[in-house]
């Protein structure tokens, strides 16, 4: 059994290692102290184990700039400090669990055939199942643990965004867990509180998920704020044991569009993962409100007070966009309501912040020049 384990997780480390987006990332499983014992293109985690450089920015690892690992040695520290993600460190960091390896799988509970269930008993909660959707029966509560070195909890970074949908309804994304069980058999507990109560992880979760990254939460209060969570187990039980939670307060729609309260967290949790740093197709950066209005090489990603002449509202609403294809690239799309935001957003003028300038928009004309790119070939823009 242990070698059958051993080459399941040998197995799923070559099959990752040469993709980035399509699939979960597995490490190696390596206890380490030091870059050092990790290789150049890896780096000693603060849990103790080796990663992909590569990984760090996705997990919300900080890498230093003070020593560097070439040729399996180590530069840039003196004495007896050694180089730990970047840094020089006189000791080892402590191990700090979980390791948080994740990339966004495009399945979806509505959409790819993952099964979810609802807990019973709850009031004010319930979830819009897909119909094709078979059920998961709900375990008892179970703390997490920090498993063997032979059968590890999977390798997950918890929930990656919350955002309302609709004045009773939430929809939450997260990335898919590492794991030698296949990603269609892992589970998902999703946790909620009322906030500013914080969630406890004994109590049984609200929903469970299995095999999917999204999830879609009604029957809530409206205004009321929640807490979500979600927590991975694999196919031997194990659980992972972050502490990430998220706050979210389902709304109606109101007159004004807010970038940081209604935008911002869409783009995050869809367009972020590729449009950031210097790899962003098209050097088209959307982490932040002002790089949103810069556009890229494409030209001007929003055209204020035209969500029809403008590139990002075009993209995430249209199945066949004038230029390119849909977006994000493979799905799941943005949801009705989350499109209705967007132009909305735009069609404000795209303020920073509510409240808006009802004369913004007066008059604004629309001229074919407005914002898209007269230069932009067929299928080469993002």
């Amino acid at each position: 059994m242990r070698f059958h384990r051993t080459m399941s997780r040998l197995l799923l480390l070559v099959a990752c290692s040469a993709c980035v987006c399509a699939c979960s990332w597995s490490n190696e499983r390596g206890q380490c102290a030091r870059d050092a014992e990790c290789g150049e293109d890896h780096f000693c985690n603060s849990d103790g184990r080796c990663l992909p450089r590569e990984l760090a920015a996705r997990i919300g690892a900080e890498l230093g700039v003070q020593c560097s690992v070439q040729h399996g040695q180590e530069l840039g520290c003196t004495g007896t400090a050694v180089c730990r993600m970047g840094q020089c460190i006189v000791a080892a960091a402590p191990a700090v669990h979980p390791p948080t390896a994740h990339v966004r799988a495009s399945v979806d509970a509505s959409t790819a055939g993952g099964s979810s269930h609802v807990a019973h008993g709850s009031q004010d909660a319930s979830q819009d199942a897909a119909s094709d959707a078979s059920m998961v029966s709900a375990a008892p509560p179970t703390v997490c643990g920090t498993g063997t070195a032979d059968d590890a909890p999977p390798l997950f970074g918890g929930l990656d965004t919350a955002t309302p949908d609709g004045s009773d309804a939430v929809l939450l994304g997260w990335y898919a867990a590492a794991d030698e069980t296949e990603s269609a058999n892992i589970l998902y507990r999703v946790f909620r509180a009322r906030a500013p109560n914080p969630i406890d992880f004994t109590q049984a979760p609200a929903a469970i998920v299995r095999g999917a990254t999204a999830l879609r939460v009604s029957g809530l209060m409206q205004n009321q704020s929640y807490l979500f969570a979600v927590r991975a187990v694999d196919a031997h039980g194990q659980f992972d044991c972050n502490e990430k939670q998220l706050p979210v307060t389902p709304h109606a729609a109101g007159t004004c569009a807010d970038f940081e309260t209604d935008v911002q967290p869409m783009l995050g949790g869809n367009c972020i993962a590729c449009h950031k740093g210097t790899s962003a197709p098209r050097a088209l950066h959307l982490t932040s409100y002002a790089e949103v209005l810069a556009g890229g090489q494409s030209g001007m990603t929003v055209v204020p007070c035209q969500p029809e002449l403008s590139q990002l509202f075009l993209k995430v609403s249209q199945d066949k966009p004038p230029f390119g294809e849909r977006m994000p690239l493979g799905g799941p799309y943005l949801s009705a309501s989350q499109i209705e935001t967007l132009r909305t957003w735009i069609a404000q003028g795209a303020s920073a912040s509510c409240p808006v300038d009802p004369l913004l928009c007066t008059g604004t004309g629309s001229g074919d020049d407005a914002g898209t790119s007269p230069s932009c070939p067929s299928g080469s823009c993002p």
